[in-house]
């Protein structure tokens, strides 16, 4: 029911996006629950006072912005020219009710807060500044007339009453439950749809990974199956064996690590550096370099859950490093760790190999590849050299 409502009288535009959607839902139930409780003080004061006085007036004149509201939230495109109507119009008629119901003396003071948390929740976070810092000039200028007798407010029994005033609070703690619980929802909302944005994301990048990576290795195995098809050689087919298998062999760790990055159940960070350490113990099987690995972190770090894309960019930037050391550093010796300290991941490598000058520019593209991935990271990027020496590589990523 209330959803056709809903349909009914709120603007086909707002109707088109769930987040604004929800917004406008919110603030309809709240409008029409603002018209039933001035409704309901109206009717109050004329069967108490049938004579029509300023606070009837004022409560007449609250039911009729709230339609203008309403009017506004039918026919406009947003939300916030209808909040803005209601919110600082009812502060002028919030204004004209306290001064009649004895200033502070008055609970009616409170509604000023009401106007306050849904200038923030509802147009921004300007206007809930405004609307707070005038809600805050008021109260004090009614302090200040208070202390000084500058004015003698009116007396008036009936909304001094200890009924009405007990009523009146238990409307306003109401509300502005009522507000704070909308905006916690909305933070969750919200949530949701920072989550999807980095989800939508996540997914461009790896299919730009899978493009760049995986795509350029299909097609040179697809351009080598046809090519040994009129190949007679047989030195020239054995080399063209040995070429397929060695890319399909990459495109197949790719893909594992690929779904090992995509599995929550995986992405803490004890399990990444076992997943290292099994890439860095097949490499080096057959190769006579010595290798050492260490995690250092305590037991609730090491369970600290990693994102998906910060997984795959160090799964892949890890083993661009070893790749190198393992072709180009002729090193004898490596170790490397991963250390998990205050929400900080930093991956260090070092080897004894023959070291680089870090001024000469790089001959492949193995370089490019790691700033590239540890830009996307936002992390930093250390690394040293000594020609003969070795090299030592420190990457640091807020986790």
């Amino acid at each position: 029911m209330f959803n056709n409502l809903s349909e009914q009288l709120i603007h086909r535009k707002l109707q088109s996006d769930e987040l604004s959607f929800t917004k406008a839902k919110t603030l309809l139930i709240l409008l029409l629950f603002f018209l039933c409780v001035l409704i309901g003080y109206s009717s109050f004061f004329l069967v108490k006072n049938p004579q029509f006085n300023i606070k009837t007036t004022l409560n007449l004149l609250g039911i009729l912005a709230v339609l203008i509201a309403l009017f506004l939230l039918k026919k406009t495109q947003n939300i916030k020219n209808p909040t803005r109507i209601l919110n600082y119009l009812g502060m002028i008629l919030i204004t004209g009710g306290v001064y009649l119901s004895g200033g502070l003396a008055s609970n009616d003071i409170l509604w000023y807060f009401v106007c306050s948390v849904s200038s923030l929740l509802f147009i921004g976070m300007l206007d809930g500044i405004i609307a707070t810092s005038v809600s805050l000039l008021a109260i004090t200028t009614f302090y200040l007339i208070d202390i000084l007798k500058l004015v003698d407010f009116p007396y008036d029994e009936l909304t001094r009453g200890i009924h009405y005033r007990y009523i009146n609070a238990v409307i306003i703690v109401t509300i502005l439950f009522f507000l704070v619980l909308v905006l916690v929802k909305r933070n969750h909302r919200l949530h949701g749809i920072i989550k999807d944005i980095q989800s939508n994301q996540m997914r461009e990048s790896i299919s730009q990974d899978f493009h760049d990576e995986l795509g350029n290795k299909l097609a040179s195995i697809v351009h080598l199956s046809k090519r040994l098809k009129s190949t007679t050689n047989q030195e020239t087919k054995k080399n063209m064996l040995d070429v397929i298998e060695k890319e399909a062999v990459q495109v197949y760790d790719n893909f594992r690590d690929f779904i090992w990055a995509n599995d929550t159940n995986n992405l803490t960070v004890k399990l990444l550096f076992e997943h290292l350490n099994d890439f860095n113990h097949n490499l080096f099987a057959f190769k006579d370099i010595s290798t050492e690995s260490t995690l250092n972190t305590k037991n609730e770090e090491g369970e600290t859950l990693l994102r998906a894309k910060t997984a795959r960019h160090l799964i892949l930037i890890f083993k661009e490093i070893m790749t190198n050391i393992y072709k180009h550093a002729k090193a004898s010796n490596v170790e490397w760790s991963l250390t998990a300290v205050q929400k900080k991941l930093t991956l260090t490598i070092v080897d004894d190999g023959i070291g680089f000058s870090l001024d000469s520019p790089s001959d492949g593209q193995g370089m490019l590849s790691i700033n590239k991935r540890v830009k996307q990271l936002n992390s930093t990027l250390e690394i040293s050299s000594v020609e003969q020496k070795g090299t030592r590589i420190k990457i640091e990523v807020n986790i």
